[in-house]
């Protein structure tokens, strides 16, 4: 029996262009007894008795040799074409699966095997079926649209610990983030199967935008197969570009194997607006002040400790985000997720009066950088103009002479 130890890409359904995987190491194992058991006592029909042996993972046999493929991805069994006074059958399974390549899947040979013309057939060539490549793949769990500053951005990394991992001198993870990202160290944390380890890590070291771990080959060797896993925490900082890939790049180096690559891409959102007057050529107002609030319960945008929140506090609350119009009445909210808002003006310009209801706004993909730019409006205050008083003046005057007659009055009585 000739294996050909070959992989597929996904989109080759018919494998017609298989590339040779060297290094796998096979079993061939004697399943007669087992097959003919399925077949007469479960009453299962040779197709059905082959699948099902495939697919077991504890069927008995005889194991009769292991062999590993060579550069050609070829290996080669000498075989009975009887056993048990039966015609034989065996199983090919994979025990050692080499980096970057998926786990063959099971083969059974039930013998006799005929040729077109009826004759048995003394020499079989093989071909094992596996689908892609060995996968790293990077994720964003329960990934969003968009993020906050500050807000924490779950990352995994997750591959399988080759069955071979012992034939590497290396086996490390390498993840370089953007400038805006800052990455979380403490949160850094490995699982094996679902179950947290920290043994096998031998170093994890930080430098800028990057982090990297340095794994203990010999202790990962003892979980071949199994499904690791690299979680970690990861936050936009406030001067992070806005409506812009914040890209992260992930990287596996397996010894001196070719690295497997993969990168998640995150973003955050703004809006821009501007205060005018509402008479006139409506001239941009400087100085007004505004604060962000939740659109469903009024609560207001603060940001302490590098994080954006909503609170229920008073809007001269410590922490409390205020924005303010400059000269050219522009102002601006950077580094929200996608959806709505709402802008409510806390003070007004000199001389207008405070625009005190709420004005909505949508924050979304380009809004920030692509617009639209959303006017506000104020009113001038109305002139407060004093009434008329020429009337009071004539009267007071009146009075004044009358008191001064009446003086006169007395003093020409004292005299007398």
């Amino acid at each position: 029996l000739e294996v050909n130890r070959l992989v597929y890409q996904p989109s080759d359904t018919q494998y017609k262009s298989g590339v040779p995987v060297a290094g796998a190491k096979l079993e061939i194992v004697d399943v007669t007894k087992s097959f003919y058991e399925l077949v007469n006592r479960q009453k299962l029909s040779l197709k059905e008795a082959q699948e099902a042996v495939s697919k077991s993972n504890k069927i008995d046999g005889q194991s009769l040799a292991v062999a590993t493929t060579d550069q050609s991805g070829l290996v080669r069994f000498t075989v009975s074409k009887t056993s048990q006074q039966r015609p034989a059958v065996y199983l090919i399974r994979e025990l050692v699966t080499p980096v970057a390549v998926t786990k063959m899947e099971n083969m059974v040979v039930v013998l006799p095997i005929l040729d077109e013309s009826g004759n048995e057939k003394t020499f079989l060539s093989l071909f094992a079926k596996s689908h892609g490549t060995f996968s790293f793949d990077k994720t964003i769990d329960e990934k969003q649209s968009s993020y906050s500053f500050g807000e924490p951005i779950p990352y995994r990394l997750s591959t399988i610990i080759p069955q071979d991992m012992t034939n590497l001198s290396s086996y490390e993870i390498e993840d370089i983030y953007d400038q805006g990202l800052r990455f979380i160290s403490e949160s850094l944390e490995i699982f094996i199967d679902g179950e947290k380890q920290s043994d096998s890590i031998k170093a994890v070291s930080l430098s800028e935008n990057q982090f990297r771990v340095v794994f203990d080959v010999a202790k990962l060797a003892d979980f071949s197969g199994k499904k690791l896993e690299v979680t970690y925490q990861m936050v936009i900082k406030d001067e992070a570009a806005i409506d812009q890939d914040l890209v992260n790049t992930a990287t596996l180096y397996p010894g001196d194997l070719t690295p497997l690559v993969d990168r998640e891409n995150v973003q955050t959102g703004g809006f821009r607006f501007i205060k005018r007057a509402a008479e006139g050529k409506q001239n941009p107002l400087a100085k007004a002040t505004f604060v962000i609030k939740n659109h469903t319960d009024d609560t207001v945008l603060t940001y302490k400790e590098g994080k954006y929140q909503f609170e229920k506090v008073a809007t001269n609350a410590s922490g409390v985000v205020r924005l303010t119009s400059d000269n050219e009445g522009y102002f601006e909210i950077r580094g929200l997720r996608y959806g709505s808002y709402l802008v409510s003006e806390i003070r007004a310009p000199t001389g207008y009066v405070l625009q005190d209801k709420p004005t909505a706004f949508t924050v979304g993909v380009s809004t920030y950088s692509q617009g639209p730019v959303l006017s506000i409006f104020n009113v001038k205050k109305p002139k407060i103009r004093l009434p008329y008083t020429g009337t009071v003046v004539t009267s007071t005057a009146f009075v004044g002479l009358l008191m001064m007659a009446s003086s006169l009055v007395m003093i020409r009585r004292r005299k007398k």
